[in-house]
């Protein structure tokens, strides 16, 4: 349907089934009401609910079509702080989120740069999705590294890329299933959330630069990858180890709730962010 119809008319296609999914999906929807009641400060309307979902369905098929070669490099507008950033023969640990599109900017990236980044994944709540995927990443499916925590063995594995100039790509708006307790709460949107403490012990274990990406879709046919200077190193006190991570996690919070701010239908976390542990 892409190919013969393109991406509006794809869209035409999925909105049907999209709409079966916004009618059942009760939790789900309920989920993106209560984030978009917080970002726009306002109650949704119900079209706009609709929109929350039609946005999730049009970025899993952008995925599918950058790694098919269906887009364009060209349609992806790159920062500046990305040819620095590949400039440096450091390695470094890039912290993802759920907004925008982090694997259409995978997909779409340089392949030398695409050779030179790990991706940490945990497809345990996608898996159907992610066995689809794998087959159109060709070469870059070897750089995806599935995890559901970090043990000593991928420590090791992580820190001897780093050492050797590779980047390392993680969530940092998702806390892994085997991750409860390690958390730390941040405002987001208006009320305390849980992040998780993950991307900052790893970047205190790697010892390496930590930089911020962002992929979002601006207009009809374009987006735009962001990549941002967070911390030059991660440290971690003895005696304010917690303190230090809370500093950092609210500081990515805040960076976080700008983006949804700017683009707040590009978030798509379709479970209740603010009610911890009950949901997840």
């Amino acid at each position: 349907a892409y190919r013969l119809l393109g991406r509006r008319g794809c869209a035409w296609v999925m909105a049907p089934i999209v709409l079966y999914f916004f009618l059942t999906g009760t939790e789900q929807r309920r989920a993106s009401r209560t984030y978009l009641g917080r970002v726009l400060n306002r109650p949704p309307t119900l079209a706009e609910g609709f929109r929350h979902f039609m946005d999730f369905a049009g970025r899993a098929l952008d995925a599918f079509a950058a790694w098919s070669r269906a887009v364009p490099v060209r349609a992806m507008e790159v920062g500046e702080f990305v040819a620095r950033a590949a400039a440096d023969p450091r390695g470094a640990l890039l912290v993802v989120s759920h907004h925008g599109n982090a694997e259409l900017s995978h997909a779409l990236m340089d392949p030398a740069l695409r050779r030179r980044l790990t991706v940490l994944v945990h497809t345990r709540h996608a898996e159907n999705y992610n066995r689809l995927l794998e087959a159109h990443r060709g070469e870059a499916a070897a750089r995806m590294l599935q995890v559901t925590e970090i043990g000593p063995d991928t420590a090791i594995v992580l820190r001897e890329r780093i050492e050797a100039g590779e980047w390392i790509a993680m969530a940092g708006d998702r806390v892994p299933v085997l991750s409860r307790g390690r958390v730390c709460r941040a405002s987001f949107l208006g009320e305390a959330a849980e992040f998780s403490q993950g991307p900052w012990l790893l970047a205190a274990l790697l010892d390496c630069p930590v930089h911020l990406l962002f992929c979002r879709r601006d207009g009809e046919g374009g987006w735009r990858l962001g990549l941002e200077p967070f911390a030059e190193r991660v440290e971690l006190p003895r005696g304010r180890r917690q303190e230090a991570i809370a500093g950092y996690v609210r500081r990515y919070a805040a960076r976080l709730e700008r983006e949804c701010r700017e683009a707040p239908f590009q978030w798509y976390n379709f479970f209740d962010f603010w009610a911890g542990e009950k949901v997840r």
